[in-house]
């Protein structure tokens, strides 16, 4: 005996959990030919084909603008991190390469320069773990002091700029 193939919608469920809508429309756009945007209007009407009120697709909307915003910030963070990590680990290689050409050069290979090398080594190991740890509490935390001290470099310039036009005036 063959086995018969049944067809998608025989084989589907007459109800489906929110979640699993959720994953099966994300699937069904990803597989789609168009660009993939929606107009404001398009989105509109789709919740109102699903019944959810304008209130909660705003809240929604707010929710995932938010989120939005918080995942660059960490991205921009993220590279903030890794450039303060290459020009750290770069100037401390300098040094150390220095120290260790001193040492070569004064005779008797490396000498004292080799506690330098293991140092050094451990200062760059180090801080390459912190730079690229697991998003832990001292993530948070540094990304937070971060944020702070750009909203207060951005308070600052503008205090400046609107000070500079009332001069000129």
């Amino acid at each position: 005996m063959e086995p018969s193939v049944q067809p998608v919608a025989m084989m589907a469920p007459t109800t489906y959990q929110a979640d699993d809508v959720q994953q099966i429309l994300q699937l069904a756009l990803a597989r789609q030919d168009d660009d993939g945007e929606f107009t404001r209007e398009q989105l509109l009407e789709i919740a109102e084909e699903l019944n959810i009120s304008p209130d909660c697709l705003a809240a929604a909307e707010t929710a995932w603008l938010t989120q939005k915003q918080q995942q660059n910030q960490q991205a921009e963070f993220d590279l903030y991190r890794r450039d303060r990590f290459r020009h750290r680990a770069v100037r401390m290689t300098i040094i150390i390469g220095l120290l260790a050409g001193l040492d070569l050069m004064a005779g008797d290979g490396l000498g004292w320069s080799r506690y330098c090398l293991l140092m050094g080594g451990t200062v760059i190991l180090w801080r390459a773990w912190q730079t690229f740890q697991p998003k832990g509490a001292a993530y948070f935390r540094e990304l937070e002091r971060w944020e702070q001290r750009r909203q207060l470099k951005t308070t600052v310039q503008n205090l400046w700029q609107s000070l500079q036009k009332r001069l000129h005036r």
